[in-house]
C-alpha cells in the first residue's frame, strides 16, 4: 500500500499530532462496539501508521499483515477480526484474489467488512473487488478523514449485523419457547377434548338411560291407573245409586287422585318423547279463540275454588285461523293458565288475552301473583323445576308445565317470552306464527 497522503505528501508524525489536537472535519460517530482491525500491506511503516490513526480514534486493536497469505492465516486462527484494510497491488497473492479467498471461504458463515485503497490507476480493479463483495474503496491521495469514515461505516454495518443476529437468535428462541407452550396447549386441548368427549358419551348414554326409565316407569305406572279408575267409576256410581252417598265421595275421591296421577304420567311421557324427537305434530286448522275458550271453561271452577278470577279477552281484530296441532296448543295454554293459578294467592285475577300480529298470534296469560326474579324465571323453564309461592297454599305439581309448553310453542315455530318482577306477578307471553310449522 503506498503512504497514506493528504493532497501535499505523505502523512507523518506531525500530521498525526494534528489529526490528536481535535479536527473536527474527520469526526465519526461510532458505536460502543470495537471490532478488530486488519491492515494488509507489504510497506511495514505505512500499515503502522494506520494502525496508530484508527487505534487513537478509539478503534480496537489493530493487526498488521505483510501479504495476503499471511492475512489469510491470521483471519483463520483469529475470529475476532471483522474489518480488513487492504491494498490491491502486492506481491504473491494480490488483493483481488484474496477477496476471491475470504469469499469462498467465508461467504456464508462470517460476516467480514473489506475496505480497498487504490491509486487512480486501480480503479478497473476497485470496481471489481466491489463486484467480489468489498464494502469500500479509497482512491488515492486519501485523507484520514475519508478512512476514518470508511471504517467507521463499517464497524456501524458489523454492530448492526451482529445485532441482527441477537434479535434473529432471540426471536427464534422466543418462538421456540411460545412453539413448545402451544404444543404442550395442544396436546392438553386433545387431552380435554377426549376427556369432553368421553364425558358427552357418558352424558348421553345417561340421559338415554333417564329416558328409557322415565318412559318405562311411567307405562308401568299408567297400566294400573286403567283399572283403578275404572272401577272408582263404577263404586261411585253403584253407591250413588244405592244411596250411599259417603262411600260414593271417597269414590270419585279415588278417581280424581287417578285422575291427577295420569296427567303427570302424560306429562312424563309427552316430555321423554319430545327429548327423543319421536313427538310428532298433527297439523291443520286450529281457532285460537276456541281454544283459549275451552281452556278458560276447564278451568275456571279451579280458580273459583282457589278465590282466582279467570277471564278471556280477545283483540279487536278478528284472530285468524292458524295451522298447527290442537291437542299440543290447548296443552301448552292449559299448562302456563294452571300454572298462574296455582302460583297466584286468593283475591287476584289471571287474564288470558288473544291478539293478531300480522303474522302471528300473541297470547299472553297474566297474573298478580307471588312474580319471579330473573334467576327464577331461568329455573321454571328446566324441567322438573318449580318456584315455591310466598304464599301458604300449596303448589302441586312436578315442575313441567312451563317445560313442555315452551317445547310445544316452539316445535310450530314460535317462542315464549317470560316478563316477571317479585311480588309484583308474572306475564307469559306466547308468540305463534300462522303458517305451518315444519
Amino acid at each position: 500500500m503506498d503512504a497514506i497522503t493528504t493532497g501535499s505528501g505523505e502523512i507523518s508524525r506531525a500530521c498525526l499530532s494534528y489529526i490528536k489536537s481535535g479536527d473536527e472535519s474527520i469526526h465519526v460517530e461510532r458505536s460502543e462496539f470495537k471490532p478488530r482491525v486488519l491492515i494488509v500491506d507489504d510497506e511495514r511503516q505505512t500499515a503502522e501508521e494506520v494502525a496508530e490513526l484508527l487505534t487513537f480514534n478509539s478503534f480496537m486493536q489493530c493487526e498488521i499483515a505483510s501479504d495476503a497469505f499471511q492475512a489469510i492465516d491470521m483471519i483463520e486462527s483469529d475470529g475476532d477480526i471483522s474489518i480488513i484494510i487492504t491494498d490491491l497491488k502486492m506481491p504473491g497473492l494480490d488483493g483481488l484474489q484474496m477477496i476471491q479467498k475470504l469469499r469462498d471461504i467465508y461467504s456464508t458463515n462470517r460476516d467480514l467488512m473489506v475496505i480497498v485503497i487504490t491509486g487512480h490507476a486501480g480503479i478497473e480493479d476497485s470496481v471489481k473487488a466491489l463486484q467480489l463483495g468489498a464494502l469500500d474503496f479509497i482512491a488515492k491521495p486519501v485523507s484520514p478523514g475519508q478512512l476514518l469514515h470508511a471504517v467507521g461505516r463499517a464497524a456501524e454495518m458489523l454492530r448492526l449485523r451482529k445485532l441482527e443476529i441477537e434479535f434473529t437468535e432471540r426471536l427464534e428462541h422466543k418462538v421456540e419457547v411460545r412453539t413448545q407452550e402451544v404444543r404442550l396447549l395442544s396436546e392438553g386441548l386433545l387431552r380435554s377434548s377426549g376427556e369432553l368427549q368421553s364425558l358427552n358419551l357418558e352424558l348421553s348414554a345417561a340421559n338415554r338411560i333417564k329416558s328409557e326409565f322415565l318412559s318405562m316407569i311411567s307405562h308401568e305406572l299408567r297400566t294400573p291407573l286403567t283399572p283403578i279408575l275404572g272401577f272408582a267409576e263404577l263404586i261411585a256410581m253403584t253407591s250413588e245409586a244405592r244411596g250411599d252417598l259417603e262411600e260414593s265421595g271417597y269414590a270419585k275421591k279415588i278417581s280424581e287422585a287417578g285422575l291427577k296421577l295420569l296427567r303427570l304420567i302424560n306429562s312424563i311421557l309427552d316430555l321423554v318423547d319430545v327429548d327423543r324427537g319421536d313427538l310428532k305434530l298433527h297439523v291443520g286448522e286450529v281457532s285460537m279463540t276456541d281454544v283459549v275458550g275451552r281452556v278458560v271453561d276447564i278451568l275456571r271452577p279451579k280458580a273459583e275454588s282457589c278465590g282466582i278470577a279467570l277471564t278471556a279477552t280477545i283483540g279487536e281484530i278478528p284472530v285468524p285461523v292458524i295451522q298447527g296441532d290442537q291437542k299440543r296448543l290447548m296443552q301448552a295454554i292449559f299448562n302456563i293458565v294452571d300454572n298462574s293459578i296455582q302460583h297466584s294467592p286468593s283475591g287476584t285475577n289471571v287474564v288470558v288475552e288473544v291478539h293478531s300480529l300480522g303474522e302471528e298470534l300473541n297470547i299472553s296469560v297474566s297474573d298478580n301473583g307471588v312474580g319471579m326474579s330473573e334467576v327464577e324465571v331461568n329455573a321454571v323453564r328446566e324441567g322438573f323445576r318449580q318456584i315455591e309461592g310466598g304464599y301458604t297454599r300449596s303448589v302441586d305439581g312436578i315442575g313441567l308445565g312451563l317445560t313442555l309448553a315452551n317445547m310445544f310453542i316452539e316445535l310450530h315455530g314460535g317462542r315464549i317470552n317470560i316478563s316477571a318482577q317479585k311480588g309484583e306477578g308474572t306475564t307469559v307471553e306466547m308468540v305463534i306464527p300462522g303458517k305451518q310449522p315444519m
